[in-house]
């Protein structure tokens, strides 16, 4: 008989966890560029805002990206170099902030995931399956971890995949794991 010994974090919780990360994160970014852009007073502020929101599903490449079409449409609609540069400025200033530095920090918490381990997975997952690949890579990547937790002789790579531990406040005992792991009784 097969049964499945629940953990504190499953690997279907991760996947759905990094979905609630990415989103809250580009919710923010998002409405940062659209706030930003109406304070500056650039043209198609909402575009931008909605424009990065959707862009920040796919880490680091996302927001390389998202600096392109601002560039573009405010130089289309205005054909002003300074709003143009202004444009870039404010988005791939937000970026910059919102992808160094804040999505990390709050993905690597709430993940577990080394960062430089998530970038290495979106560039292969785009490299091997273009946009789509980008766009499922991490899920992928939390996938692996919590298959390898299962087992015995793969667990190594949830070492290589986790970040270090850090000190836990928590209770002796109780702690987050990789995942659930079928086991035969």
């Amino acid at each position: 008989m097969t049964r499945v010994v629940d953990h504190d974090l499953t690997g279907v919780y991760r996947v759905r966890r990094y979905f609630v990360v990415r989103t809250l994160v580009g919710l923010g970014t998002g409405m940062a560029i659209w706030i930003a852009c109406l304070i500056a007073g650039i043209e198609l502020a909402l575009i931008y805002g909605v424009l990065n929101f959707a862009l920040n599903y796919f880490p680091t490449i996302g927001s390389l990206l998202a600096v392109i079409p601002p560039a573009l449409l405010t130089y289309a609609t205005t054909g002003d170099i300074g709003q143009t540069v202004l444009a870039v400025g404010v988005v791939g200033g937000i970026q910059l902030v919102m992808g160094i530095v804040v999505a990390p920090l709050i993905q690597g918490r709430e993940l577990e995931c080394s960062s430089t381990l998530v970038l290495v997975a979106v560039i292969a997952g785009g490299w091997i399956g273009g946009v789509p690949g980008a766009f499922l890579a991490m899920p992928a990547l939390l996938a692996v971890r919590a298959w390898a937790a299962c087992q015995g002789e793969r667990a190594w790579l949830v070492d290589a995949i986790a970040l270090p531990p850090e000190p836990d406040s928590r209770p002796p005992g109780v702690g987050r794991t990789a995942g659930a792991c079928a086991t035969t009784s």
